[in-house]
């Protein structure tokens, strides 16, 4: 190994981050008719009548949750939106983009939500959690103290015309249409929740 790539890794190993992931991280158009496993939690409501399930990209939280880690099938896509079938619970789901709150193109949100590793292995990032986040983001809460990634892993990404940039110390969500709920963070931890 060169000098170059031991330093790149020293500084991985350093600053925790996750190298099994990136490295295998794929492109939306290699993932269709692969399984990948979801980077957050996602949140759904089945109405009669209507499938696949149809989430929007606004990232509602109300409903059922896909866990974090959860095996899923990506069938195809389009400008619109990404199809995906959990292999669990043998469910059609279409992620929407909802154009006027998400910044994001399919191939974007893709690489937001889904990753080729499972984020919940053993030895990878969900073990350098500290217990109270591991404990929020298997039940998709939000509590004071949690660091950025970890709410990112627990709630999913804020929708990106309320919340433009991750580095904000305001995070805008929505538990549905008419109620947000707004995480505000001192430097990188969660300083106030308001719903």
């Amino acid at each position: 190994m060169d000098f170059s790539r031991k330093m790149l890794l020293t500084a991985a190993i350093v600053l925790g981050w996750n190298i099994c992931v990136f490295a295998a991280d794929m492109q939306l158009s290699e993932a269709v008719g692969k399984t990948v496993y979801t980077r957050a939690n996602i949140w759904y409501e089945i109405k009669t009548g209507s499938l696949p399930v149809v989430i929007y990209s606004t990232n509602y939280h109300k409903g059922t949750m896909i866990p974090r880690g959860s095996k899923v099938k990506i069938t195809r896509y389009d400008s619109r939106g990404i199809y995906f079938t959990d292999e669990k619970m043998k469910l059609d789901f279409y992620i929407e983009i909802v154009a006027k709150h998400t910044r994001e193109s399919a191939p974007e949100l893709f690489k937001l939500y889904f990753s080729a590793n499972d984020p919940m292995a053993f030895g990878g990032e969900f073990g350098r959690f500290d217990g109270k986040e591991k404990e929020n983001i298997k039940s998709g809460t939000v509590s004071e103290g949690m660091r950025k990634n970890a709410v990112l892993a627990a709630y999913g990404y804020p929708p990106s015309h309320m919340t433009p940039s991750l580095e904000a110390n305001m995070w805008t969500y929505w538990e549905n249409r008419f109620r947000k709920i707004v995480v505000t963070f001192s430097g990188d931890r969660v300083a106030s929740i308001v719903r």
